[in-house]
Parts: structure tokens; sequence; C-alpha cells
């Protein structure tokens, strides 16, 4: 049997709690500089590895830093640990890939990628740590502001 892919809205799919969150104007201004400076940073001729170091940057430096840890882990292309350091449990492992390379990556009529493969082997090979890590289906409710520890 094929797997049936339900497509929602980020408003229906976001767990209620991170609707509640209200950043503010600073955070609004900082995610954008920051958004515009990774998208003009994309270089399709460049490699998977140049362009997920520009993604992990954007990630740290409008959202993580200096509360949550980010970095490789063994063979997972970015992981955002719940710590501040690496020692944390992972809670979000991130599978990247090249801007050009379509193929590769999941679209709204296919599931069937190596990049969803990839993510599948992934929490396989941690298998055996996985209930000592802290990723959820559904995540916990986010702290007072997801924003908080960005530095302005």
């Amino acid at each position: 049997m094929a797997m049936q892919l339900t497509l929602l809205s980020p408003r229906k799919s976001l767990n209620k709690a991170f609707l509640k969150v209200k950043p503010t104007r600073t955070e609004i201004e900082l995610f954008k500089k920051n958004l515009i400076g990774l998208l003009d940073g994309l270089d399709e001729t460049e490699s998977e590895e140049h362009n997920k170091n520009d993604l992990g940057d954007f990630l740290k430096n409008t959202f993580y830093h200096p509360k949550f840890y980010l970095n490789t882990r063994d063979r997972t292309d970015l992981v955002i640990h719940n710590g501040a350091d690496s020692k944390s449990l992972p809670g979000v492992l991130i599978e990247a890939k090249k801007p050009s390379n379509k193929a590769e990556m999941i679209r709204r009529d296919n599931l069937n990628a190596k990049a969803f493969h990839e993510l599948i082997l992934m929490i396989s090979w941690h298998g055996e740590h996985l209930m000592s890590w802290d990723i959820a289906i559904h995540p916990p409710p986010p702290p007072a502001s997801i924003f908080a520890s960005t530095p302005h």
C-alpha cells in the first residue's frame, strides 16, 4: 500500500502553542535580514557542504545561538540539540541537499526520494539511542520566545 501524503498549511501543522508566540519587530527584522543573506548566498554550483553551512549559520544566527547547539552529528547533516552543547540530546535532524539536486528531495507527489531514505536511515542508525533522544513527533510548547536567545 502506498503512503498517502496529507498536505497541511503551516498554521494547521504547527503545535498551537507556537501560534501564541509573538515576535518583536527587532526579531522580525533580524529574521528578514538573515533570510535575505541566506537566499543571496545560496549557490547551486557549490557543494552540498557549502550550502549546508550557510543554512546552519542562518539557523544559529536567527534562532538558536547560544541556547541550542547546532552542528553535524555522526553522519547527520545538521542536528539542533536541546541544549547549549554537543552533550545535550538531539532534538531536530536535518538532511540537506544542494538546491540544484531536486531529484533527491521529496516533493508533494513523491515521498520516495533519497533525502527521505537517508533521514530514515539516520534515525535507524541511532535506534538504540532514539528513546533517550528528545525527538518528538509533536514538539513540546516553545519557550516564552523562540527568539529570546538571539543576539541583537
